[in-house]
Formats: structure tokens, C-alpha cells, sequence
């Protein structure tokens, strides 16, 4: 930041800010931060967000994304799953759990094998002197009358 304060009067603050990668507000921010720390103080440090209560724990996290992944539902979409289940009687979470599991284990993708198409060169034709390069006929021909 102090970076950003030596820079600006030479350069500006947007450029000066823009060398340092930083967004351009951050020391407006920075003054400003300093500024209601002298007269409010030091700002407290936020206390650990508990836990939620109906969290899943690790066994149930598991069983879900085991389930997630088996071969029977390995290309269902999650909401799909969730409904197969509770036809079944079994709920195992939410069909947002199931999504939040999936991005947090990296399965919040297409999960459908895709076809690739391989990429296409367009043929180039070079020539560099007379006669090396044929190509064929487009011309529509003649008609007899």
C-alpha cells in the first residue's frame, strides 16, 4: 500500500494502483481504515462461525457422494438423485448438499461423457513456383444445345 501512496502523485492513482495490482479505491479504503482506527480503535477480531446443528458429519458426507457416485446415479443430475431416493424412503441430504458435496470434491460438472471433436485445420495450398499446386474443377460445365 505504501507502494501505492509514493507512486500516486507521480503517476496518479489509478495508474499507480494499477502497477501494484490493486483496485483503485483500496487507498481511499486504506485512509480511511486508518483513519476510524484512531478515533474508534482497533477493529475485534470476528469470533469462528460455529458449526450448524443439522450439519452432515464426515460418515454421512461420505455415504452421500458414494451414493453420488455409484455406477446407478454416476450421470443423474443431483435433484434426480434426491428424488430416486426419496421414492426409495431414503434421505441422505438436500439436493443443495448434494450439489455443495460435489463442487467441494470436484464432481460439479457435466457428468455425462462428451463428445471432443478433434480441432480442424483448413488445408493451405502454397505455391512457389508454376505447377506445384493442382486443385480441382468448380466451374459448372457446358450445356449442348
Amino acid at each position: 500500500m505504501t507502494g501505492a501512496h509514493e507512486l500516486a502523485p507521480i503517476l496518479g492513482v489509478g495508474a499507480a494502483c494499477q502497477v501494484m495490482g490493486l483496485w483503485r479505491g483500496a487507498p481511499a479504503r486504506h485512509q480511511s481504515s486508518l483513519r476510524r482506527a484512531a478515533f474508534v480503535g482497533p477493529r475485534r477480531a470476528r469470533a469462528a462461525r460455529p458449526r450448524p446443528p443439522l450439519a452432515l458429519d464426515a460418515l454421512e458426507n461420505q455415504a452421500l457422494l458414494d451414493t453420488l457416485n455409484s455406477e446407478r446415479f454416476v450421470d443423474t443430475a443431483p435433484a434426480a438423485v434426491h428424488a430416486t431416493l426419496l421414492d426409495e424412503g431414503r434421505y441422505l441430504g438436500s439436493v443443495r448438499t448434494m450439489y455443495r458435496l460435489l463442487a467441494i470434491n470436484g464432481g460439479c460438472r457435466e457428468r455425462r461423457n462428451q463428445l471432443v471433436h478433434p480441432a480442424y485445420a483448413k488445408p493451405e495450398l502454397l505455391a512457389l513456383a508454376p505447377n506445384q499446386v493442382w486443385s480441382w474443377d468448380i466451374s459448372v460445365p457446358q450445356q449442348a444445345a
